[in-house]
């Protein structure tokens, strides 16, 4: 994750580079990539290094190339699905932040509520101008295991199946 090169002070990633770098049969190659900059409608950047044995390098590395993103993240909610309703705990944020029920778009409540506070006597309403800094509608937030995505206009989170779909999976899932 993007962390790891600030971690510590970047002590933990020049220690892995450092490690690295004594394996001298190996050429290292190091990128930030976002799932989103490769036509999946949902952010997750992440660190990639690769390492190449050098016998067996026989052209330069080359990274993907970025790719278009053809669709939004919206385009994969199916709005007939029957997913888990909001806990008591995301309720109250979403009344402290006033979120209109009818705008449409993915809440990821940990990164949002680091923004806007929704907690306590620092709580604060969220202004209309900056509503789409909470909602999403175009690419999804990066999803984590500790917090579930909000589909604000249907008032559900999302299904399994929809984040698979998220993720660039092509759904077998019945």
């Amino acid at each position: 994750v993007r962390g790891l090169k600030t971690a510590y002070k970047g002590e933990v990633y020049e220690r892995i580079w450092s490690e690295l770098n004594k394996l001298t049969q190996y050429e290292w190659y190091e990128k930030f990539l976002d799932s989103k900059d490769f036509g999946v409608p949902h952010s997750r950047c992440r660190l990639y290094i690769v390492g190449i044995k050098k016998v067996y390098r026989k052209r330069p590395f080359l990274w993907p190339k970025s790719q278009e993103l053809i669709g939004t993240c919206m385009d994969l909610i199916d709005d007939s699905a029957k997913g888990q309703q909001l806990n008591a705990s995301h309720s109250c944020v979403v009344r402290t932040w006033n979120l209109p029920p009818n705008i449409m778009g993915l809440v990821e409540f940990n990164s949002a509520s680091r923004t806007f506070n929704a907690w306590g006597k620092n709580a604060q309403e969220i202004e209309p101008h900056e509503w789409h800094r909470v909602v999403k509608r175009d690419v999804a937030p990066c999803m984590i295991a500790s917090s579930r995505l909000y589909v604000n206009h249907l008032k559900r989170y999302v299904t399994p199946k929809e984040c698979f779909r998220l993720q660039g999976f092509v759904s077998r899932m019945r």
